[in-house]
């Protein structure tokens, strides 16, 4: 087993391999080069959870017209 302290970790961004149609991204040892991990190049997670907030607020903001055209709604039928 190899042990690597964080201080010795480098990112190493590499463009798609051959048989894959996706960017890599590895992290390796600076002092001695063995590859610690491969992540994702466009950290799919990140983006994720940014677009699920996103639509949260969306839903929100939605939410609270519904709210708004029923009491309009309401508001008209009394007038009547």
């Amino acid at each position: 087993m190899v042990v690597v302290g964080l201080d010795h970790l480098s990112w190493w961004n590499r463009q798609a391999l051959k048989t894959q149609i996706f960017k890599l991204t590895f992290v390796q040892c600076s002092s001695c080069g063995v590859p610690v991990g491969v992540m994702d190049y466009y950290n799919i997670g990140n983006k994720l959870d940014g677009l699920e907030k996103r639509i949260k607020a969306i839903e929100s903001t939605t939410a609270s017209i519904d709210d708004n055209v029923v009491a309009v709604a309401g508001l008209i039928k009394k007038k009547k």
